[in-house]
């Protein structure tokens, strides 16, 4: 599960400076992460650590993008992956923060923090101011000098990469919530602004146009000009309650934004296998052109060899010459022969060479081949997103049935619904629209269904007279398909019911 996401502008950063600073930043920090014995040489692709703990540093040259992962699998199950990608061609970094479980550990919402290595981006002077106002790791105090920021943030007028959370005075001049461990725990996704005194309100008020929080509320105002507010509660000791509710908005928020692929661990590991395949692809259209060029040219001299032979079985038969004569001739004929043999036999091996070549060719190529408001339940995502899917779709239906426009459980499914999923995109309606055309016109079980029906998570097995396809290798979700189906709607029978099973 993505815990946290943020892209910053970089500047005076380096490469090599860069994957120093990565290897710095695991040397010195808690030995919770320390993998022991790292040393790095300048290499741009390496691994450091075991199965348990590992570093891992890519480059992807032809995007000028280095990218880090570096995964820690906790004595109690947990597995944390903490993502770097450092695009050097826009001089931006995505840092991601990732939480998940092995089989059998059990599953806890514990507290994090943003990762570490932004801290060492900030205090190193790498980050790019945001439209003027510093990313930093402390609270911006909003004294006399500074309170046009905050008028021109409430009422709309400036607009800024990064979430802003105003934390105001409460009116005996104390703060509802810790801002400076605010400050830490938000550092990299949002600013912090604090009222630097309470005796401001009245100035802020007419700055603000009577729109600001007061009296120890907290506002969050986001890159996209929507807003959200915080207010203080009753046995809330120290605003710890306060607190976690403004990072969990603030965090949704970075987490519900689209990322380029190329901004993701896994976006620039499918991209680099992309590009070696398509190298491969060009590798063996060469050694084809080749391969067809060493043939044509046999063929060429084939013939020329066959006309030299029949000219002189002509002047042979036509020629009155003794036997003597004849003789010589038929032994210069088979010298001629068995030269011709020798260059029909080179140029065969020739052949037989390069059908090899690309035979090996294609082997590799088949080998590169490509490629939260509730708790989980003990069901597994069968790909990324997927009981998310069910959920938003099972939601949907309901409020399509009926419900009651106006009441309070509508809109909070529309609200749930509207934050936890893409209108453009649907994988579950993806997946089934595409199975729906693989076995639309199905009459016998191909390569090429197969195939396809393997990339859709299906594993087909051989039942006798039918096939059994089971998804994901899930015993509980399987489907016979007939091998010679009688009936030409079998395919979009078959189809329909896989729909409904598993999709």
């Amino acid at each position: 599960m993505q815990l946290f996401s943020t892209i910053l502008p970089i500047k005076n950063m380096t490469p090599d400076g860069f994957i120093e600073m990565v290897i710095n930043w695991n040397k010195g920090g808690h030995q919770d992460i320390v993998i022991p014995d790292v040393e790095w040489h300048g290499e741009r692709n390496i691994r450091y650590g075991d199965d348990r703990r590992w570093l891992q540093i890519e480059e992807y040259r032809n995007q000028n993008i280095i990218a880090v992962r570096f995964e820690n699998i906790k004595d109690d199950g947990v597995v944390w992956d903490t993502d770097y990608v450092m695009n050097f061609r826009d001089m931006k970094i995505a840092v991601t923060l990732d939480r998940s479980y092995l089989e059998g550990s059990e599953v806890s919402l514990g507290f994090y923090y943003t990762p570490a290595f932004i801290a060492l981006l900030i205090r190193g002077g790498y980050v790019e101011s945001d439209n003027g106002l510093t990313t930093d790791c402390v609270p911006l105090i909003m004294d006399d000098s500074r309170l046009g920021i905050l008028g021109d943030l409430v009422n709309g007028r400036s607009r800024y990469n990064l979430p802003v959370v105003y934390v105001s005075k409460c009116s005996d001049g104390t703060d509802a919530v810790d801002s400076k461990e605010l400050a830490k725990r938000l550092k990299g996704a949002a600013h912090v602004l604090l009222q630097a005194e309470h005796s401001t309100n009245d100035d802020i008020r007419v700055l603000c146009q009577d729109k600001n929080e007061y009296n120890g509320a907290v506002g969050v105002y986001y890159p996209d000009g929507t807003h959200s507010r915080v207010m203080r509660r009753n046995g809330d000791e120290g605003g710890r309650k306060m607190m976690d509710i403004v990072c969990a908005n603030v965090h949704r928020y970075v987490n519900s934004l689209k990322s380029d692929p190329l901004y993701t661990w896994q976006g620039v590991m499918n991209a680099m296998l992309l590009d070696r395949y398509a190298s491969k692809k060009a590798e063996l259209q060469e050694s084809e052109s080749a391969r067809e060029k060493s043939e044509a040219e046999a063929q060429i001299q084939v013939r020329s060899a066959y006309e030299k032979v029949r000219e002189m079985l002509r002047e042979l038969q036509s020629a009155r010459i003794s036997a003597q004569e004849s003789q010589d001739l038929v032994e210069s004929v088979d010298q001629e022969m068995e030269e011709m043999r020798r260059q029909i036999e080179s140029l065969v091996r020739q052949n037989q060479s390069l059908s090899s070549e690309i035979s090996g060719l294609r082997t590799k190529i088949r080998g590169n081949g490509s490629m939260p408001v509730l708790y989980h339940g003990l069901e597994e995502d069968m790909y990324p997103g997927e009981i998310r899917d069910f959920i938003i779709r099972g939601l949907n239906e309901y409020l399509k049935n009926g419900a009651n426009d106006t009441s309070r459980s509508t809109q909070v499914l529309r609200d749930v619904i509207r934050n936890n999923s893409d209108p453009k995109r649907s994988l579950l309606d993806e997946k089934a629209g595409r199975l729906k055309k693989i076995l639309e016109t199905y009459d016998r079980m191909t390569p090429e269904i197969r195939q396809e029906l393997t990339e859709l998570g299906f594993t087909v097995t051989d039942g006798g007279k039918h096939y059994k396809l089971f998804y994901h290798d899930d015993n509980r979700y399987w489907f016979t398909l007939p091998k010679t189906p009688s009936d030409h709607r079998s395919g979009k029978n078959a189809a329909a019911a896989l729909i409904k099973l598993v999709f």
